[in-house]
């Protein structure tokens, strides 16, 4: 016998069969289909994609809808489309068929329990009953009436649940038959942060596209995946997401460079949830597939615009044409939603139903799923599940007396109870225990030179921005500038290329998606791209160090208390025979003033010596610079003044200088670079000694050292700095509205004439 059910209903039935002796093969509805008609697997769809240019996402669409379809023609674009797919897929012996599965159901009942089926399911089952017995036994349903309760705001209705549950644990009942179900990432916050208050845990799903170790995975994608693999194991990332990583490349292993397939494997990492649970959860449940007994159940976010979830006429088989396949008309389907979350939310025997009127962000409107009149909703008087709760209840209610004149009924209780310093403020931060931080952190810390930067600028802002992870995301453009400009650049520099094409290949390599905004800002480089190529070229002229190195990623690994990376990528190096110089592209106005350098700002350059001479032993440096693009330009300047834009900006050192700029006396490349008839640099000259260019080394891996100290130690006070009369720590600070910054917490500093200053 086979049994086609959902896994609740095959638990339940192996649970009410273990003592029987019986020869059943239990299958899920998707499984049965599979084998009964045909299966495929990443190779069918990577030869898809590559057939039709398809990406993994929409050969995946087709892959599905070819369920639908007969093996005729139909007259119809979409559908013979199809039809065609199909065939390509046979014709090459793509699609998986389980012959034996057919014959082996000849001798074998197949019952369907407890299934919902569809117009396509009863085409299949008509097929299926001319080679073998069929039984359909519905799902049972009972007919209970739940209470369904109208709050105002989303977290007062979750605050009710959590008092409620509270109220079930100190009668008796067991955590585990405590349910939450209906819930979307609306919630997250708010259920977080009230059950928090309640010493309530709930489990939460991520997106492991999200996670560190899968960006890092991305970021450093190899042909040879095996590298990229071992690179995340000497990094001690998460194992149990590089397990799953291993999973999903081992299933890719019929081509020899992944690098064919790497779309494909971050589309479906974009589709991966990660479960995340706790010791004394309460489960999050659907329940359209559930069968609840005596579990008390609690559903919320009953509002129209999630229950029934209502199918719209966005699908690749449109309603106008479904009737000629085997699947649904739009309006059956529609149906068949609100009948089944009907069903299930009045066969719960203890079911509490709840919905809000608002969130901090839309309205909202009680669902009409079912006829049932609804009640007001308010707190229980209960005040000994959360002290931090009613705290925070108490100064709602304060809010309400003093701004709207409103009196809550609990107010005299909760205030004779406790005592809160209502109407101030202390920004004051709060050290945090660091075993708790080694913990939040996975016992390794990343760094790099702009967020060293932000930490010396005022430490609290790196708390928020690093740690909390408070961060005002960048336009896409702005972090991938760099890296357009370096694609295009290697392969410009030596051959004519279209420049369009060339940019449109990159940002559909790395699957970006610009918004207009950044599509304008990308037109204003494409300009200034033609240009920019025609001043390298020119400036390769005068450089005598002919190797290359592009984006090159240096690591320095460090351990203190846990295990830190400082990472940094130096977006040119020109090298040979153990001189260097070193380029960083900037598209703003960045400084190269290193004054700040003693305070540990605006060292950008000297992070770049320092990761440099990690990763080349022995090298000797000829300058480090930053070439400025997306500069303003006139149309009637002269042509000199423009190149002049393009000049390299930076120090130079005396001892090396002219191993690397032919014109260095009167140099072409470097801006303000020029010697004296006397041979000496005039006092515009940016230059180091070399014994100046090694202390400057020391300089930065010493403030490394010293960031990452404060960090493992916690110490992220609002400090932010003041030099020479300039508050740099509070400029452009997205966080001013968090941090309530005083007067008597900014230091002032000195500048520093002598950036290499060490005492």
């Amino acid at each position: 016998m086979v049994i086609v059910c959902d896994d609740y209903r095959k638990d339940e039935l192996l649970k009410n069969n273990r003592n029987k002796l019986s020869s059943v093969k239990y299958m899920s509805k998707q499984e049965f289909i599979r084998k009964f008609f045909f299966d495929y697997d990443k190779r069918t769809i990577y030869e898809l994609c590559r057939k039709y240019d398809y990406s993994y996402d929409a050969a995946l669409m087709y892959l599905e809808n070819i369920n639908y379809i007969d093996n005729k023609k139909y007259n119809n674009e979409k559908l013979d489309k199809l039809v065609s797919i199909k065939n390509y897929l046979d014709s090459n012996n793509l699609l998986i068929y389980d012959k034996l599965f057919r014959e082996y159901l000849k001798s074998n009942e197949v019952v369907f329990d407890s299934i919902d089926l569809t117009k396509a399911d009863n085409i299949m089952i008509n097929e299926l009953k001319n080679i073998t017995s069929v039984t359909i036994k519905e799902k049972e349903y009972n007919k209970y009436t739940p209470t369904i309760i109208e709050f105002k705001t989303m977290d007062e209705e979750v605050e009710y649940v959590a008092i409620k549950i509270c109220e079930l644990i100190d009668s008796g009942i067991d955590i585990s038959n405590i349910k939450i179900s209906g819930i979307n990432n609306d919630y997250d916050n708010s259920i977080k942060r009230i059950f928090d208050m309640y010493n309530l845990k709930i489990g939460k799903s991520i997106n492991l596209y999200s996670t560190n170790t899968v960006r890092m995975f991305i970021e450093n994608f190899n042909s040879d995946i095996n590298k990229t693999i071992e690179l995340l194991k000497s990094n001690k990332c998460d194992r149990d997401t590089i397990d799953r990583l291993i999973d999903i490349v081992n299933s890719y292993n019929f081509v020899d460079d992944y690098n064919l397939v790497k779309d494909m494997i971050i589309s479906e990492l974009k589709s991966i949830i990660k479960e995340i649970h706790y010791d004394n959860e309460i489960e999050i449940i659907d329940i359209m597939n559930n069968n609840i007994k005596d579990e008390y159940v609690f559903y919320l976010n009953y509002n129209q615009e999630y229950i029934p979830k209502i199918h719209i006429d966005d699908y690749y088989i449109t309603d106008d044409i479904r009737d000629l396949t085997r699947l649904e008309k739009i309006e059956i389907l529609n149906k068949k939603e609100r009948i089944n979350i009907k069903r299930a939310l009045e066969s719960i025997k203890n079911l509490t139903i709840t919905y809000k009127l608002k969130s901090p962000f839309a309205s909202f409107n009680k669902s009409n799923v079912l006829d049932i009149e609804s009640i007001k909703g308010s707190l229980p008087t209960k005040y000994n599940y959360s002290n931090i709760s009613n705290k925070v209840n108490l100064t709602i209610m304060l809010d309400d007396l003093i701004k709207y004149g409103n009196i809550n009924s609990n107010l005299s209780l909760y205030n004779k109870h406790y005592h809160i310093d209502y109407n101030t403020y202390d920004n004051k931060y709060i050290r945090i225990n660091t075993k708790d931080l080694y913990e939040y952190l996975g016992n390794k810390l990343n760094l790099s030179y702009t967020s060293m930067n932000d930490y010396y600028k005022c430490s609290f802002k790196y708390y928020l921005k690093y740690i909390l992870k408070i961060n005002i995301n960048k336009e896409i453009i702005t972090r991938y500038i760099g890296s357009i400009f370096h694609y295009v650049l290697e392969r410009g520099l030596d051959s004519d290329i279209d420049i369009n094409e060339t940019i449109t290949k990159y940002l559909n390599d790395n699957s970006i998606e610009l918004s207009d905004k950044e599509l304008f800002f990308l037109d204003k480089l494409k300009e200034e791209l033609p240009f920019i190529i025609e001043i390298i070229r020119k400036q390769d002229d005068f450089i005598k160090l002919k190797k290359r190195l592009y984006e090159e990623r240096i690591e320095i690994k460090y351990h203190n208390k846990i295990d830190i990376s400082f990472v940094g990528i130096i977006d040119k190096i020109m090298y040979d025979n153990d001189i260097y110089a070193l380029i960083d592209y900037k598209t703003g106005n960045d400084s190269i003033d290193m004054s700040l350098n003693y305070y540990g700002i605006n060292m950008q350059l000297a992070i770049y010596l320092l990761l440099a001479s990690h990763r080349f032993e022995g090298a000797k440096f000829a300058g480090f610079y930053l070439q400025h693009i997306l500069n303003k330009v006139g149309k009637s300047e002269d042509i000199s003044k423009l190149e002049a834009k393009y000049k390299l900006v930076g120090y130079s050192n005396t001892k090396y200088i002219g191993e690397f700029d032919k014109t260095y006396k009167d140099s072409s490349l470097i801006k303000s670079l020029k010697i004296k008839s006397d041979d000496l640099y005039y006092s515009t000259s940016k230059v180091l000694s070399d014994d100046e260019v090694n202390n400057l080394i020391i300089l930065a891996s010493n403030k490394v050292e010293e960031c990452i100290d404060g960090v493992v130690n916690a110490n992220f006070n609002i400090n932010p700095k003041n030099i020479a009369g300039k508050n740099i720590g509070c400029e452009f600070c997205n966080y001013k509205d968090i941090c309530f910054m005083k007067n008597k917490d900014v230091v002032y500093l000195d500048k520093k004439d002598n950036f290499l200053t060490t005492n």
